[in-house]
């Protein structure tokens, strides 16, 4: 099968997942810009290895997308089987769905996330432009099965996909015992007996506050909190001086073997995010073996949350039901265990093998029709 992706940056789990795809179709991908603007240097260091992947030439727009009239070049090769957008916020997708619509060439539409009912006027317009004629849209949640159909998707066309960051070499065979653990803790320099984890960029969407709220509330001599993603901004910091929270370590981002080694140290992962149309986060803790608290409002923490069975749900903003479920596996050790071989159990159907099986799967299916 002849694959066309367009999308607007190689983000590093992209191009991992691409590479999976390619060894089992032929497969071309055309990135808008080579970066966005906001992430660091280890974001560009990405290899094409499995399929061809171009960067366009085009005038940037915003952080991570870019106008790039050369996507009509390789649309007019007709050489490809399926063409897949990726890139529905950005006018270089517009642009060539426009394209295709003239021409009367079918496409397909994924995306990872998103909430319905948001955009207004042009902006929702465009949306429908771009969804409502899609042949089939890869979705990844309920969530994202309701966005679509808003914007004119019917639910026939749907098809549902593994969303992912990890290979399945990245899962632990098992939960890492005590000895590992402490071993983990000695090298990383942590003090701290026990540790809860959250990732992610040090912003408000992410509730770190609600996170650092509620740990200030609790009997934390023996725990340490650890945030990866950033340094501490003036809000977070601010906090922590008025409730006089000790134990609390924000660590800027992290290269993915040194972050394995937080995930495998860990003992509790916390992703109190107010909205994330996924949040990889969880399949990369869920693959080191730990329970997971999160809203209902993380798209991963609905599709892999097997509430009270490897992990706890609770609304965003709920503080009390934050600090409820910390102290909980704070205070049994039994169920952090027994929650954490549920994650290694359940993670295996979310990975990026996985991912790219059940695309291959999807079109080749519609193909035949």
């Amino acid at each position: 099968m002849r694959m066309l992706f367009l999308l607007n940056i190689p983000s590093p789990n992209r191009v991992n997942f691409f590479n999976e795809l390619g060894k089992r179709c032929e497969l071309t991908v055309l990135f808008e810009t080579n970066a966005s603007t906001e992430r660091d240097e280890s974001w560009k260091a990405y290899q094409f290895k499995n399929f061809e992947g171009v960067v366009l030439p085009g005038k940037r727009i915003s952080l991570d997308t870019a106008f790039c009239p050369s996507v009509i070049k390789y649309l007019k090769k007709g050489k490809y089987d399926c063409v897949i957008i990726a890139n529905l916020a950005s006018p270089t997708g517009l642009l060539a769905v426009a394209w295709m619509k003239m021409k009367h060439i079918p496409y397909y539409y994924e995306g990872d996330g998103g909430i319905a009912g948001r955009e207004r006027g042009i902006k929702a317009r465009l949306k429908k432009f771009i969804i409502s004629s899609a042949r089939i849209c890869f979705s990844t949640t309920d969530d994202f099965d309701k966005y679509c159909m808003t914007y004119g998707a019917k639910q026939e066309k749907i098809r549902r996909y593994p969303f992912s960051s990890i290979f399945e070499s990245d899962i632990l065979k098992e939960v890492p015992d005590e000895q590992r653990k402490t071993a983990l803790k000695k090298e990383l320099d942590i003090k701290e007996s026990n540790i809860i984890l959250s990732v992610g960029r040090i912003i408000h969407l992410k509730g770190f506050d609600i996170l650092l709220n509620a740990f200030s509330e609790m009997e934390t001599s023996t725990w340490g909190l650890y945030i990866i993603g950033g340094k501490v901004n003036r809000e977070f910091q601010e906090i922590i001086i008025k409730r006089r929270i000790k134990n609390v370590h924000f660590i800027d981002f992290e290269l993915p073997d040194e972050l394995r080694k937080y995930y495998e140290a860990a003992d509790i992962f916390v992703l109190p995010t107010r909205y994330d149309p996924w949040g990889l986060v969880i399949n990369e803790a869920m693959a080191a073996g730990l329970p997971v608290i999160t809203t209902y409002d993380c798209g991963a923490g609905t599709a892999m949350i097997a509430s009270e069975e490897n992990g706890f749900l609770y609304e965003a903003e709920d503080m009390d039901a934050l600090k409820k479920y910390l102290l909980l596996l704070m205070q049994n050790d039994i169920m952090r265990r027994g929650m954490g071989e549920k994650a290694l159990e359940i993670v295996h159907g979310y990975t990026l093998e996985k991912m790219a099986e059940r695309h291959c799967c999807i079109l080749s299916e519609d193909c035949e029709k």
